[in-house]
């Protein structure tokens, strides 16, 4: 019995550890239009975990859908805003993961000035001094002023976002 306890114990324990990662993996982003995928990637992100804190920080100049000229709108005011936001920063304290590694990360979103409640869902593997962090969530673009204006009804370009991140993090020092 003591040595089931022990053992669902290890995966929280790990994490009391703290845990980095730099651009290393992958995060990316879907919206619609007209109801097809646009799909693109933040090429420039961070992610630092211990018992304290989870925090993922994008450079959102570092948005990618694979074309300039959208790109540059994706950069514009009315969108990301780039030239006046230049990243987007997801905290979290309250962490919680089972024993199967499913987690959950309850923090705020600030995105383009905007703060908003988020729960990220994440599967959390180690390997030594290695792990993963994958997951993916639905955010609501207007809930952050992404896509003012004449974008804002979802008419053409959809509402929801979707977000999927696949993190390669090592054990900090």
């Amino acid at each position: 019995m003591k040595l089931l306890a022990f053992l669902l114990l290890i995966p929280m324990a790990s994490l009391a550890e703290a845990w980095t990662s730099d651009s290393d993996g992958s995060f990316g982003f879907e919206a619609t239009f007209e109801g097809d995928p646009l799909p693109g990637e933040f090429k420039a992100f961070s992610v630092s975990w211990s018992d304290e804190a989870l925090t993922v920080t994008v450079d959102l100049a570092g948005s990618d859908m694979g074309d300039g000229e959208m790109n540059a709108i994706l950069h514009d005011p009315t969108w990301l805003a780039v030239g006046q936001f230049a990243s987007a920063v997801f905290s979290a304290t309250d962490v919680s993961c089972g024993e199967n590694g499913e987690c959950r990360a309850n923090g705020e979103l600030e995105l383009k000035g905007a703060k908003q409640p988020v729960e990220v869902p994440f599967a959390w593997a180690e390997d030594g001094d290695s792990a993963t962090m994958q997951g993916e969530l639905s955010l609501d673009r207007t809930a952050f002023d992404v896509g003012s204006g004449e974008w804002a009804s979802g008419d053409s370009i959809g509402v929801d976002v979707k977000l999927n991140f696949d993190i390669n993090l090592k054990r900090s020092p």
